[in-house]
């Protein structure tokens, strides 16, 4: 069936002649849907241990050789999130646990070496076909950074993507300019300083509504991720326009 793209937001931009229009960086609130619907959920068949579980898919089909410390979780229709800037996969921990008692739950990392990002659809693709283990579509949820990995894979492989859920995300991220000042100081900056540049500037990532158990959470995750990943991810974005 014939894949439907509606996205929301004030500054309402064209998209591919496929899509309808596509809201901007400066106001991401953006919601994507398909004209399926999805099937009922099953009941699960297996117990599997709590949040996370380290279900790896071996011989997963990927651009380059990286694990992408994939975790499965839950039974049903299969579900994928797709990491957001972070790229670690982990910070679907309050999620991933109400779905997987309806949904066959799965997480993974991005690579941090990824030029383009055909290599991150690529890695996707081979996501899914292993959560699936078949050329049979999934629902595929993205944010942030992930948003845009999402909607281009959704754009290349629409036959893989039973419904697509974009949150907080964009298809080309403007101005340009914060792009730009965000790799000129992630390259200047100390990277063991990054954790208490987070601290400092919680408050504007965060909402005043998230728990501070929430937002140490989120101290803890990102502490892992490297310099790399992030610049290679922001360099990404610099011509990423969907």
């Amino acid at each position: 069936s014939r894949m439907r793209i509606q996205l929301t937001g004030r500054g309402q931009r064209k998209c591919h002649s496929q899509n309808n229009t596509a809201g901007r960086a400066d106001n991401p609130n953006t919601t994507l849907s398909t004209t399926n619907a999805v099937s009922p959920a099953q009941p699960t068949r297996q117990a599997l241990p709590s949040w996370p579980t380290a279900a790896l898919f071996p011989g997963i089909a990927m651009t380059a050789p990286y694990d992408p410390l994939t975790a499965l979780d839950g039974d049903g229709p299969p579900l994928v999130f797709v990491p957001g800037m972070d790229g670690t996969g982990r910070l679907f921990h309050r999620q991933v646990p109400l779905l997987a008692r309806r949904y066959r739950v799965a997480t993974y990392a991005l690579r941090d070496d990824a030029e383009r990002m055909e290599m991150l659809v690529d890695d996707l693709a081979g996501i899914v076909r292993a959560v699936t283990q078949a050329e049979a579509p999934a629902i595929v949820i993205g944010e942030s950074f992930g948003g845009a990995v999402a909607l281009s894979f959704a754009l290349a492989h629409p036959e893989l993507v039973h419904a697509l859920v974009v949150l907080n995300s964009f298809p080309r991220f403007l101005p340009q300019t914060r792009l730009w000042l965000a790799i000129t100081a992630l390259r200047l900056v100390p990277w063991q300083t990054m954790p208490l540049v987070r601290r400092l500037t919680a408050f504007r990532l965060h909402s005043r509504h998230t728990h501070r158990s929430e937002i140490r959470r989120f101290l803890e995750v990102t502490r892992a991720t490297r310099r790399e990943g992030y610049l290679a991810r922001l360099g990404i974005l610099r011509e990423c326009d969907v």
